[in-house]
């Protein structure tokens, strides 16, 4: 089954290790989904109406054949946008920037519409072929040097994980600033909860997982909270764990937030690849609030709509915007249209070491 390949994964991966670079390609080649996006601004409100366009139906994404058997780093089953061959098991990342007067009004800077043939753990839950939707509020290039000491060749090594840097007492479990800033997380003084998320949503949860058995172990988690899911380059994901229990049931959008440095780095809309695809047209809408919110241009409705007839999907947000005035079109936004439009990944810029 999927479940033994990511558990066979797990059994086989390597102890914490530290790069100063991230070993995988964010940029990636966003245009085979044929994005766009648009941004109005009622001055007299405030209120944005932000919408993000993608045709995932005729992006000729590959799936694994046979999940029991293609979802293993050691096969190459799958291809990716240039046509090489390589594990199904590894996200595909597409960056997407925006112009100024998107990120001015909603503070989104980008999108990763990234593809995950396998999904992803928990196991059982999302590990199943989708497309994340991650909308960042930093540049790419901030998302580069976000490195952490690794456990296993995807997440960061976290508290609890049993590594040797966590079972060392006078160690924390990362050795560097950027590793520790994933775990660094604002919560508010009177609840509790963590700030600028819904109350439901949870980056952890005490003894594991609801309905968690650990794949290598086949015992139930209890105990320790599980922090598994760090993902250099984003940032550690928090959701409501009680809205999606069974990867089979999974049919519909699910957000995701991503926490780093104590901030809120990415608003996540995550869902199966056939919401996207398919002869029948699909929608989707929800309310969100927030705890303590102090980033008011968190997107208070989101919705996502599938046109079977034309195979784009249609994700729009809505919100109090950061700026109310819109600008005219900069040099900036020019290049970053001409970069979006090219083949492949762009040049990076010269990466500088953050510090917190």
């Amino acid at each position: 089954t999927m479940k033994f390949a990511f558990a066979l994964m797990l059994l086989l991966a390597p102890a914490a290790v530290h790069s100063d670079v991230l070993d995988f390609d964010i940029f990636g080649d966003s245009s085979i989904y044929d994005p766009s996006h648009k941004i109005k601004v009622d001055e007299k409100t405030c209120e944005y109406e932000a919408t993000i366009e993608f045709n995932a139906a005729d992006a000729n994404l590959s799936f694994p054949t046979i999940p029991s058997e293609d979802c293993f780093l050691t096969k190459q089953n799958c291809y990716d946008f240039n046509g090489s061959d390589i594990s199904c098991l590894i996200e595909q990342r597409h960056v997407y920037e925006f112009d100024k007067k998107f990120t001015d009004a909603t503070g989104f800077y980008h999108t990763g519409i990234d593809w995950t043939p396998c999904g992803h753990p928990p196991f059982g839950v999302f590990t199943k072929p989708h497309l994340n939707m991650h909308i960042f509020r930093v540049p790419p290039v901030d998302r580069l040097d976000a490195t952490c000491d690794m456990n296993g060749p995807f997440i960061c090594d976290y508290p609890g994980s049993g590594s040797s840097a966590d079972l060392d007492p006078d160690a924390s479990v990362q050795s560097t600033l950027s590793g520790n800033g994933y775990f660094v997380v604002g919560h508010d003084l009177e609840t509790g909860l963590v700030s600028n998320m819904p109350k439901s949503f949870r980056y952890d949860f005490p003894g594991g997982f609801p309905g968690y058995v650990n794949p290598v172990t086949g015992e139930a988690s209890g105990g320790t909270s599980i922090l598994d899911h760090a993902v250099p380059g984003e940032g550690l994901h928090a959701w409501d764990h009680m809205e999606v229990r069974n990867a089979a049931e999974w049919t519909k959008p699910l957000l995701i937030m991503g926490i780093y440095a104590g901030q809120i780095r990415f608003w996540e809309p995550m869902f199966p690849i056939e919401f996207c695809t398919g002869d029948e047209d699909k929608f989707f809408e929800e309310e969100v609030e927030y705890v303590a919110q102090t980033i008011m241009s968190l997107p208070s409705y989101w919705s996502m709509k599938y046109k079977a007839s034309t195979g784009v999907t249609t994700m729009t947000m809505k919100g109090r915007a950061d700026s109310c005035k819109m600008e005219t079109d900069t040099d900036e936004d020019d290049d970053k249209k001409k970069k979006n439009k090219q083949k492949g990944k762009p040049k990076r810029k010269q990466q500088k070491t953050k510090k917190y």
